[in-house]
């Protein structure tokens, strides 16, 4: 199995997550990532917080831009990178 290189980590598999507020782009993104052998799918949130919350295996996350919650993409990148989340 092909894994997608985190820092080195070759052959181990990457555990996406996303935050984002509309069901159905996350039930796309879900079934694309299930597709793929070297992801797992860890689940998705409607705001950083609950992702972080609620799915602390997350290494990488698809982030989308204007959340419901009022947040800056700005804010939201920075918890998540301090958190050791890389953003998409």
């Amino acid at each position: 199995m092909v894994g997608v290189s985190l820092g080195g980590d070759v052959g181990k598999l990457c555990r996406v997550g996303l935050v984002d507020d509309h069901p159905l782009f996350a039930v796309g993104i879900r079934q694309l990532l299930e597709s793929a052998d070297d992801m797992v799918w860890e689940g998705s949130s409607p705001t950083v917080e609950a992702l972080l919350a609620d799915h602390p295996g997350v290494q990488v996350a698809v982030l989308d831009l204007r959340l419901a919650d009022g947040t800056t993409p700005h804010d939201n990148v920075v918890r998540l990178r301090e958190s050791g989340v890389r953003v998409m």
